[in-house]
């Protein structure tokens, strides 16, 4: 090999943070600040190597009762600070006043601390007091393989050649890749001198297949997967390049059945330089050939031993360029494209409170700004009215009900994760519910009905769904082609007036105004909490948490409805009933709106409950019909002829449990 000074970095490196000298220096510094009264751990943090002190200094501050006290009541102030302000705070400001990293390699060093430091605080989230912090944080120190992921990362990879496996290359890309043994054969059968002991292979129903007999079919099944596995990962090497690839092949042993041999199916003998000199008569502007011998790159880079003989695609550089020269030819590029400034990707969030951004959308969650405080007299004092407001309550049951079995629900199994990540279960009066107070009002939401159905026997509710008649938290895209705002408003005030059936009636509806875009253009964004299939038909929902009122009947239909308009829900839903209808027109065979859209429920789940003289409470239905639906997909087209949509995703997603995306792309 030889050395052209370039700096490089193995992005498949998998050493954990938790294991660097890092953790264990934040670990003994921690401890001298929580338990400074110990004396052994004060000075263990003082000698941990991230506040500069050596030894001699170490010994002469120690002969100096002075600024030895005062350092000691410096990390008494640190606690306080960690106890009253939280961890990050503390932990960025002893940082800034007190580490003196003494290493040479700084800048690995301060990588792994501010990734600690990031990683304490998210942590910090769950284990509330400093002490139980510090617990868990040496508890991952000394695991073998810590609950938390958290691989080193790199200091900075700006200027460094990225050096990355195939596998581990897949979905990223690079401005130039570099692939150099793409001509080279391993043997599936041997692993490394040795024959392997043991066959194995797919037969042609998918199942794996073991054979010790060492039989020929076998032994030449097991190749032919192993062949085309590695024609795959060339595949993805080749295309991860944003500019130009660089592959670089030579007459290794069994070049033939190297993955480029295979793909390019070069035959034993094959002379390599035509076979490329071919392809390049074919395609000379995706593909050139340099050829370069041995004596030419002995003479460009000195005495060094490189065994290249052929690149596709590329213009080898032939000898390094003198800097001044270099820099006397360069100049800057001119652009000369034209940016779409009008293209944005959007969401229900940003469609309705005029926010343009290129960022991707979150789920959507309460956010408590709707509440009503109603006050009254005879207020019951129920857990779902008396639960604190706002978007922690929203993410807790939101993520208790994404994962739940409504029709076989293990209540404590589905729990365990939200709690411990948003904590205890306040009152807005500070008192704690218990659990068994969250499991009986998560029963009563899952029973209460909510399929409007002419016998009240068979109305169905949340329990009478199985898992495999559901998606959850489902993605989605589709894009927006020069749509109007002022068209989405109106059919947004015509969609009011009418009733949960589609049908017009005498109610006045408030108006839609939405923010004035010259064009809706780009690509929309959102996330459905539930899609659920019941008796053929097919349903958008979605959970609120908001408070209404501490009384059931300030859940009433009208209530809802109020809240529903007043917030621009019923865009919200609108948005989901389009990507819905897109998903279904493409993956469902023979589907008519009519016969397979059931329309939309937004649950509101402080006011659902299984009384019956509030049994429609909590429960906000409408139908969105096939004319609302071809108006809607008109309108985000762009056209007058409804766009032709091609669907990303399985098209039996809706009948097995997982969490696919319902993902529409034009």
């Amino acid at each position: 090999m030889f050395d052209t000074g370039l700096d490089s970095v193995f992005l498949s490196d998998r050493a954990n943070l938790f294991d660097s000298m890092q953790a264990q220096q934040l670990l003994k510094v921690f401890k001298g600040i929580l338990f400074l009264e110990n004396e052994r751990l004060f000075v263990a943090a003082l000698a941990s190597g991230l506040l500069g002190f050596t030894s001699e200094k170490l010994k002469l501050l120690q002969q100096d009762e002075q600024t030895y006290q005062a350092l000691k009541f410096a990390f008494v102030d640190y606690r306080q600070q960690w106890q009253r302000q939280g961890f990050i705070t503390m932990a960025i400001n002893f940082m800034h006043q007190h580490f003196v990293i003494l290493s040479e390699d700084k800048d690995r060093c301060l990588t792994n601390l501010l990734h600690l430091f990031e990683i304490m605080q998210a942590a910090s989230q769950r284990h509330h007091q400093p002490q139980a912090l510090l617990h868990w944080f040496e508890q991952e120190c000394r695991l073998e393989k810590p609950e938390t992921e958290a691989e080193l990362r790199l200091e900075s990879d700006g200027d460094l050649i990225r050096i990355i496996t195939q596998h581990g290359a897949k979905g990223l890309e690079y401005p130039y890749v570099f692939v150099p043994f793409a001509s080279r054969h391993k043997d599936p059968l041997k692993f490394g001198n040795k024959s392997v002991s043991y066959i194995e292979y797919h037969n042609e129903h998918g199942e794996l297949i073991l054979s010790l007999d060492g039989a020929s079919e076998a032994k030449q099944a097991m190749s032919d997967e192993a062949y085309a596995e590695s024609i795959r990962l060339l595949y993805v090497a080749i295309t991860r390049a944003e500019q130009r690839c660089y592959v670089l092949t030579s007459c290794f042993d069994k070049y033939h059945l190297s993955p480029l041999g295979k793909t390019l199916q070069w035959q034993p003998d094959e002379n390599i330089s035509e076979h490329i000199k071919h392809l390049v008569v074919q395609a000379p502007e995706a593909i050139s050939l340099t050829q370069v011998t041995f004596d030419e790159l002995k003479n460009a880079i000195g005495e060094q031993d490189l065994a290249i003989s052929n690149v596709i695609n590329s213009n080898v550089t032939q000898s390094r360029v003198n800097d001044s020269t270099l820099s006397s030819e360069l100049k800057a590029s001119q652009f000369t494209g034209n940016i779409e400034r009008d293209w944005w990707l959007s969401s229900f969030s940003a469609l309705t409170r005029n926010i343009r951004h290129g960022g991707i959308s979150t789920p959507d969650r309460d956010s408590g700004q709707e509440e009503n405080d109603t006050s009254t007299t005879n207020i019951t004092l129920d857990m779902r009215f008396t639960l604190a407001k706002g978007a922690h309550t929203g993410n807790l049951l939101h993520d208790i009900l994404e994962t739940s079995d409504f029709s076989e629900p293990n209540w404590l199994e589905s729990m365990q994760r939200p709690l411990a990540h948003y904590g205890d279960l306040i009152s807005q009066n500070g008192d704690t519910f218990t659990q068994e107070d969250l499991v009986n009002w998560l029963e009563e939401i899952i029973a209460t009905p909510f399929i409007h159905q002419e016998q009240e026997d068979e109305r169905a509710s949340l329990s009478m769904l199985p898992m495999n008649k559901t998606l959850r938290e489902s993605e989605f895209y589709f894009p927006m082609n020069s749509g109007s705002s002022m068209g989405l408003a109106k059919l947004l005030t015509d969609h009011r007036n009418k009733n949960a059936q589609g049908e017009p009636w005498n109610h006045y509806a408030v108006a839609a105004n939405l923010p004035s875009y010259k064009k809706i253009f780009g690509m929309m964004h959102g996330f459905i909490d539930l899609v659920f299939e019941c008796e053929g038909k097919y349903y958008v929902c979605d959970y609120k948490s908001s408070h209404l009122g501490d009384k059931f009947s300030d859940y009433n239909a009208q209530a809802l409805k109020k809240n529903m308009e007043g917030n621009y829900y019923d865009l919200q839903y609108l948005i989901y009933s389009l990507a819905l209808h897109r998903y279904l027109k493409a993956s469902l065979a023979n589907y008519q709106p009519a016969e397979h859209f059931g329309g939309t429920y937004y649950l509101y789940l402080r006011g659902m409950t299984t009384a019956v003289k509030h049994s429609a409470a909590g429960v906000y239905y409408q139908h969105v019909d096939e004319h609302e639906l071809t108006a809607l997909d008109k309108l985000f087209s762009g056209s007058d002829q409804a766009s032709t949509e091609q669907v990303q995703g399985d098209s039996n997603s809706l009948n097995n449990n997982s969490n696919n995306n319902l993902a529409a792309k034009a």
